[in-house]
């Protein structure tokens, strides 16, 4: 048995930058201003693992829905500070896990991550290969679309397909049935029927009648549309009325996201998917067993997005390749939509997929100068 590999150091910082991408949702509000990560590095003194984190609390305005209710840059420090001299190679099993609660899980991903990177990076296997093997070497992009109208959206998603080669989109809706189906048609004669569509309204659907819903829903199904997500707030039984009766599939997100949370949709019967959102999974193995759940009960899972820096593009799209049923995954590179570049090293994207690298650890290389250049604080545990 290869000798232990020891944390040595623990580095904690939070990064900052004014967003380029400020993308509008269903129900009009617009992302923060600005981008904050906690960034992490952890050492045995001669690899070095990388993982990150939006952290929500420092993110969004109380009240929004999935900010943290914690103090996570303490939380996050002090979980660092358990870290010192224990064998990696253990593992997520140095995070505590809970299981009714999703205020640390994005924290737990930033030091998850970071310590399979540094045990891949030290032994020479990619991170897939300290999950269990290798399962698919690609995941089908879905870039996410957001709200314009309907003739913008058509042509933004056909200058990215074109651009890349995607076959799926993920649409932030209008939320009125006559806009989302201009937009959807729009989408076909601009693309063609191969392009396949999902849509996710958090809760802002502007219809509310379950019997409307369902000929909304049905109507999109004409134009290409699989999956929608969170179309509005209100009970499983409400869901299950809706998915009984459309030929789409409906897809829990927000409230899916602990595996009681999973085990609740499944006995409701009131979904066909759950979205394993990134920045929201608890780290690799809490996100399979997740997905391990959900398979069980007959439903599939996909990976969300959020706006990351590197190596939580790379963690999620890993994580991704790894799920039971293959499904498109949402979390891109930022260097597939913004000029800010913090890793020298993506993923490539051909037709439409993104190919996870064969390379120790996650496979990337941040970009330390551009890190320190947007660090705000920063603290050393060793």
């Amino acid at each position: 048995m290869s000798d232990p590999i020891r944390v040595r150091r623990v580095t904690v910082r939070e990064v900052r930058r004014p967003s380029d991408r400020r993308g509008t949702y269903t129900d009009g509000s617009k992302d923060p201003e600005t981008i904050v990560w906690l960034f992490v590095e952890i050492t045995d003194g001669t690899h070095v693992g990388y993982g990150e984190c939006i952290p929500t609390s420092l993110y969004y305005a109380p009240g929004h829905i999935g900010r943290s209710n914690i103090d996570e840059w303490a939380e996050t420090l002090r979980i660092a500070g358990t870290l010192i001299g224990q064998d990696a190679r253990r593992l997520g099993r140095l995070i505590p896990e809970d299981m009714d609660s999703d205020d640390a899980n994005s924290l737990k991903d930033t030091l998850d991550f970071a310590l399979h990177d540094l045990v891949g990076r030290r032994l020479g296997v990619p991170v897939s290969t300290l999950l269990g093997g290798a399962n698919r070497p690609f995941v089908h992009c879905i870039p996410v679309i957001h709200v314009d109208t309907p003739d913008g959206m058509a042509r933004l998603a056909a200058e990215e397909r074109r651009r890349y080669g995607y076959r799926y989109f993920k649409l932030k809706p209008i939320g009125e049935p006559e806009a989302d189906v201009e937009t959807l048609a729009r989408m076909r004669e601009t693309m063609g029927p191969q392009v396949r569509y999902y849509m996710d309204a958090n809760y802002a659907l502007k219809v509310k009648d379950p019997d409307r819903i369902v000929e909304y829903m049905n109507r999109l199904a004409d134009l290409g549309l699989e999956t929608y997500e969170d179309p509005i707030d209100a009970d499983f039984s409400v869901y299950r009325y809706i998915q009984e009766r459309v030929r789409v599939k409906l897809m829990i997100d927000e409230r899916a996201r602990t595996p009681e949370a999973v085990l609740r949709v499944i006995e409701a019967r009131c979904a066909r998917m759950v979205n394993i959102h990134a920045n929201w999974a608890g780290g690799f193995q809490p996100a399979l067993r997740k997905a391990a759940v959900a398979y069980a009960g007959g439903l599939a899972t996909m990976i969300g997005s959020t706006w990351y820096l590197g190596p939580g593009s790379a963690a999620y799209q890993t994580l991704s390749s790894l799920l039971p049923v293959e499904t498109p995954c949402e979390q891109l590179f930022n260097e597939v939509e913004s000029d800010t570049t913090a890793v020298s090293d993506p993923y490539e994207i051909r037709d439409g997929k993104s190919f996870i690298a064969d390379r120790p650890g996650l496979g990337v290389t941040p970009k330390m100068d551009v890190i320190e250049a947007m660090t705000m604080r920063k603290v050393v545990v060793e």
